[in-house]
């Protein structure tokens, strides 16, 4: 066997029963070999993708990776050990120089555009969730000290055209009601709000900044009426 002791100790017994098994079943598919990077498909219960690389060919090391949950511990797994087989089988030279082996670092994965939109997205909405609780208990409070309750506007009280109701929609989607008579400071902050999260710096588009600043001038537009 080309696979050198000082890597064989690296791996469990029970790693190498486990890996053994998988060659006797056949479960490993060599998709790429060369003379410094081998990959993998392993056929398992839950398929695994395993990856041997080295920097050259006559690096002592293997650096190995594996999409299994054990070998994201750093822990050295059956795929790996099963490849290694392998490898040792149908493509011995590459193990030639080989004479240690440990699990590849790979960078954290980086959050999605889309996900930190949606984040940002769900931290307004608990903003103006506690907001308004706040309110309630105000409201609460004031009716058991017999104060009369403050008044509320509503979009009845004003008549506005069409296209600004379309507006107030799109910012109570997008979880700000604005209230009315239209309040300028009160769109604006919306708007603000909004921008951090629709701003193709933050994972938005250039599409959305637009439509945004077109709803906010439109109701800024009525405010100052």
């Amino acid at each position: 066997m080309a696979v050198r002791q000082s890597i064989i100790q690296a791996f469990k017994a029970e790693v190498q029963n486990a890996g053994a098994k998988l060659i006797a079943e056949d479960a490993v598919i060599l998709t790429v070999t060369s003379d410094t990077a081998i990959n993998a498909l392993v056929r398992a219960g839950t398929p695994a993708r395993v990856s041997l690389t080295s920097t050259a060919i006559s690096s002592p090391m293997i650096l190995a990776s594996c999409s299994c949950t054990r070998a994201k511990k750093n822990i050295l797994c059956k795929h790996i050990w099963a490849v290694l087989q392998k490898t040792d089988l149908k493509h011995p030279d590459f193990l030639d120089a080989k004479a240690d082996i440990s699990i590849k670092e790979t960078a954290p994965a980086k959050e999605s555009p889309q996900k930190a939109k949606e984040d940002e997205f769900k931290k307004l909405q608990a903003e103006r969730l506690k907001a308004r609780n706040k309110e309630k208990r105000l409201e609460l409070k004031a009716q058991k000290k017999g104060l009369p309750p403050k008044s509320k506007n509503t979009r009845l009280s004003v008549s506005y055209p069409p296209e600004v109701h379309v507006a107030l929609d799109y910012f109570k989607k997008n979880g700000f009601e604005i209230e009315t008579p239209l309040n300028s400071a009160q769109i604006q902050e919306a708007r603000r709000q909004l921008s951090r999260i629709f701003h193709p710096d933050k994972g938005g588009s250039h599409e959305e900044v637009l439509e945004l600043n077109q709803h906010y001038d439109l109701l800024v537009s009525y405010s100052a009426r």
